[in-house]
């Protein structure tokens, strides 16, 4: 899960010279497309690394207006420890106009690492806010800027990083389905019944954001009040986190078979050819049933896809916060078992060509150890990014 930079840059996270001049001789042979909103999906261009359209977002201080609830509902009652979504203050993102009959619904990953923070950080942390707004141009901007879509960000308070490396896997479960569960569901009530407007859309998260659409998409999903309502879900897309039978079995929905399935979860945990063959068990990675997809093909085989299918990586060093794009061939990806390879876990991951050693310093491998997190796991979106965003715009056609 995404850790706060101020945080990371303490730990020594070192690139050996090789891998830098590799990835900066790459940059300068590649530059980001930057575009404004599209009229239309299908004529997005690809990959741009821009912030999506600014003038179509915006916050105020002001509530938003009550109207008459005349979208698709649930069944589902607000929490009442859950925050109150009718004040605008509780979002990250909503269209200020709408242009489009597509909505995405944004959940962002654990950004905050930090000793000093309570448990649950506050929704209006402003740490928080400024390392969420790295991850939406990190890892949302290349994937939906100069889409025509409708984005929606709720707050939430999620639970800090800190607890990742001191508490038991099942005491970081009843507490991620605590308060952060409150919000999310609250946030999702809110928007289907007074944002949606029996618009298409997607679900997009990363790691504990992943874990509240996993919830979103079963626990949730069971008390619409109407199938119809599961037709409106283009594709939820769960990365970086385990999409298991927990899920799965109160889910209407089933994993992707396809690329251009509708209605559909997708899901992957990446992981170096070291983890998958050791008995180092993340628990992210959930448990034997997990299903995951190869984030190139978008297929649910374990058929290794080379890197040169691969399209633009995005990587981001905590280092200095530098950003470099590499054009197609830093990484392939192959949907493996690890018990099938050596290893103990039985579930499913996407293994990755890279060497943690090669991008990472003996100190950092230590210490993501200690957090039981994947090598490169704030990576899940940024290697196959290009790819990703192809997909969207496929399955939304």
């Amino acid at each position: 899960m995404k850790q706060s930079q101020r945080k990371w840059s303490q730990r020594g996270n070192v690139l050996t010279d090789a891998l830098w001049v590799v990835l900066l001789l790459a940059a300068l042979c590649s530059c980001a497309k930057t575009q404004d909103a599209a009229p239309s999906v299908m004529d997005a261009p690809a990959v741009p690394y821009s912030f999506i359209d600014i003038n179509r977002y915006g916050l105020t201080n002001s509530a938003l207006p009550a109207g008459e609830i005349k979208n698709p509902s649930t069944s589902y009652v607000p929490d009442s420890n859950g925050l109150d979504y009718r004040d605008r203050n509780n979002w990250f993102i909503l269209p200020t106009r709408k242009t489009s009959d597509i909505d995405v619904f944004l959940i962002y990953p654990t950004v905050v690492l930090d000793s000093e923070k309570p448990d649950f950080v506050p929704a209006d942390d402003a740490a928080m806010r400024e390392l969420v707004e790295r991850w939406v141009k990190d890892n949302v901007s290349p994937v939906f800027a100069g889409l025509n879509v409708n984005i929606y960000m709720p707050k939430y308070r999620q639970l800090n990083g800190k607890v990742f490396s001191t508490a038991e896997l099942d005491t970081i479960l009843q507490q991620i389905e605590g308060t952060p569960k409150a919000d999310i569901f609250n946030a999702f009530d809110f928007y289907l019944k007074n944002m949606n407007n029996f618009h298409r859309y997607i679900m997009f998260s990363h790691s504990q954001g992943s874990s509240m659409n996993g919830l979103l998409m079963s626990e949730f999903a069971s008390r619409y009040e109407s199938p119809d309502v599961q037709k409106l879900m283009v594709c939820s897309y769960l990365i970086g986190y385990a999409l298991n039978d927990e899920i799965l079995n109160a889910s209407p929905y089933k994993p992707s078979l396809r690329a251009d399935d509708i209605n559909t979860l997708v899901s992957w945990n990446t992981a170096t050819k070291s983890e998958v063959e050791s008995d180092k068990v993340r628990f992210i990675w959930g448990d034997e049933t997990t299903v995951a997809v190869n984030p190139i093909t978008f297929m649910a085989n374990g058929d290794a896809v080379p890197a040169s299918r691969n399209g633009v990586s995005i990587m981001e060093y905590f280092g200095d916060l530098t950003s470099v794009q590499v054009d197609g061939g830093l990484t392939g990806a192959q949907v493996v078992r690890p018990s099938d390879r050596g290893g103990v876990f039985g579930g499913q991951l996407v293994l990755i060509d890279l060497d943690e050693k090669s991008f990472f310093s003996d100190e950092m491998i230590a210490y993501i150890d200690s957090l039981r997190l994947g090598y490169a796991h704030q990576w899940d979106i940024m290697l196959f990014v290009e790819t990703l965003r192809n997909n969207i715009i496929r399955r939304l056609k």
